[in-house]
This record gives C-alpha cells, structure tokens and sequence, in this order.
C-alpha cells in the first residue's frame, strides 16, 4: 500500500473534476450518529489494497484510486463497527468521482459487510456482503437495495450453504448468484454478528474519486485525518467546610474549589450535616461554588451538630442548654 503525500493539492485537483448531481445526497434520511474514521482505525489483517490500488485520508473524506484495470487494481479496507449487533437494517454511502454519472456506475467502489452467522467462533467466520450501485434501484447516496454474497468463483450459493444459512434470493441481476435487501438478509441470518465494516474498489476496476462517508444503519462513518479531538483533562475538585457560631446558631458553609480553565470536572465532594434530630443532606456545588447549612438550637436544650466531607468528619459543635 502506498500512501501518498500533498493530501490537500490532491483533493483540490480532484474536487475540481467532480461532477456533483443532486443524486449525491446526504446519506442518511434520520437521525444518525458520526464516528470518525481514521488510517489507524483500517483493520490491517483484512486489507486488500494492490499495487495498482492507493488511498490517502484527506479532511474531508477518503481519496480512493486504481491507476489501471489489471487484477493489481483494488482498494479494500475495512474498520470495527460501533456495534457487533446483528446486520444493518439500511446503508449507504457518498461517493464523488468516477464516473460522476448516476446511469453509469461502474468505477464506485461497492460497500461491504463481515459478518459471522451465528455469533460463535468456529469455521464460518468470515462472509461478506456487497453493496453495489450497479445493482442498486436508488440513487447514488441513497441506501443500497441489493446485497450479494460473496463466494468461491462468485457462487455464493456454496458458501451460504456451507456456513449454514439461506440465501434469500438466488436469481440473476446482480454482483453473485445469492443476494437479497438487508431486510432479507437480516431475516436469513437473524443471529448474525457484524465484526467489520468496508469498501472495495476493484479489482480489475480503474476508479478515482472520494469516498466521503458510509452509512450503516443509525451509525454513520466519516473518514477524514484530522486528529481526533483531545478530551480535556479532568479534575476532581477539592472539597472546603468552614464553620461559625453566633450566639445558639450554628452555620456551616461547604464550599467546592473551582477547576482550571480547559478542564473538566470530575468526581465532586459530598457534604452532609447532621444534627441531634435529624439528618441533613445537601445538594453538591458546583465547581468555584458553595452551599450553606445554619440552624438554632433552641434555648434550655443542647444541640450537636456534625459537618462531613466526603463521609469523613470535620467538624462537631455542640450547643449547651
């Protein structure tokens, strides 16, 4: 695998060739969530990007290339899904590039999944769906309708029936002699587990184009290098309890210190008072806050009162009769 250095002059010559239709919409029609994806996130022991094949993370998507139309010509890489819940009910995925025309799809690279059947690590692991525009009703950037299995030769038959399940369809049209909608796959192989996510230009296929983003269900993953965001450190504020008295009233202030600028909190103090006929619990400030406990013990009684900080005594007054 190479990869190439200029990310940024790369994607500005190829945005500039883009034919940008309305076909290429936004993935996802619901609410969905972003992941970031990263280089370091490809799963390297099932890549299979060739001599002929290259990809550079750019901001904003993945620059996906085959430079020729031989058997060296593939990109294919995959990534660990948020999940490793059954199939995706729906997906999809952006792509801009070649050949930039919704009635020719050749050149896309098609969107997969790895799945295992039924969950338990034995001999059949490894299956792989294929999504392809090519066989798709939608159009480009919408959910990809046909999912076909792939197999030894191209006949998926086989492997279904030696990993032990059903293929939904068996007719012609489309990438393998078995295939079928998500809906039917995830009614073939209700127990199936996901354990990768992907795509795959090749081989044999000469493409170039960016492969923005891919949809899989409610999870959407946006490939891009920029570093992923730092978390802010954390910081358990410390915890004060100052006392007074005046005259038979008692006031105890719990005060929670305040936190540099550019961190978060972490675990706050706890406080409670107690006194000699019940208990009181206060609410935790927040950081660079206090709360505040008074009370009178009233005359010819005597009255005990208890702050703690984080269950551990600070301090007891006691007001005689």
């Amino acid at each position: 695998m190479r990869i190439r250095n200029h990310k940024r002059a790369a994607a500005a010559v190829l945005t500039a060739a883009l034919v940008v239709s309305a076909g290429f919409a936004a993935a996802a029609q619901g609410a969905t969530t972003d992941h970031d994806v990263r280089q370091s996130d490809f799963i390297a022991g099932l890549s299979d990007t060739r001599s002929a094949g290259h990809f550079d993370f750019l901001k904003e998507g993945l620059h996906v290339q085959t430079t020729d139309a031989t058997g060296n010509a593939k990109v294919a890489e995959y990534y660990a899904p948020v999940t490793s819940a059954g199939l995706p009910a729906s997906a999809s995925q952006v792509w801009y590039g070649t050949p930039g025309l919704p009635e020719s799809p050749l050149g896309q690279p098609g969107a997969q999944i790895v799945f295992d059947p039924d969950g338990i690590a034995n001999s059949n692991d490894y299956n792989v769906l294929v999504g392809e525009q090519v066989y798709s009703t939608n159009a480009p950037g919408q959910d990809l309708t046909d999912w076909w299995l792939t197999g030894p030769g191209g006949d998926g038959q086989a492997r279904a029936a030696a990993n032990g399940y059903t293929c939904p369809q068996v007719t012609g049209g489309s990438g393998s002699n078995c295939h079928g909608t998500l809906a039917e796959w995830k009614a073939a192989v209700p127990n199936a587990k996901v354990t990768a996510y992907g795509f795959s230009l090749g081989s044999g296929v000469k493409g170039d184009g960016v492969l923005r983003s891919q949809t899989f269900g409610d999870d959407r993953f946006v490939f891009t290098d920029e570093d992923a965001p730092v978390s802010p450190p954390t910081v358990n504020p410390a915890g004060y309890v100052f006392k007074s008295t005046s005259g038979r009233t008692v006031l105890f202030q719990m005060k929670t210190a305040s936190i540099p600028d550019g961190s978060q909190a972490g675990n706050l103090p706890t406080f409670r008072v107690t006194s000699s006929d019940s208990t009181t619990t206060l609410q935790t400030p927040a950081p660079g806050t206090s709360s505040y406990y008074a009370n009178t013990c009233p005359k010819k009684t005597t009255c005990t009162y208890k702050a703690y900080k984080n269950n551990s005594l600070v301090y007891t007054v006691t007001i005689k009769k």
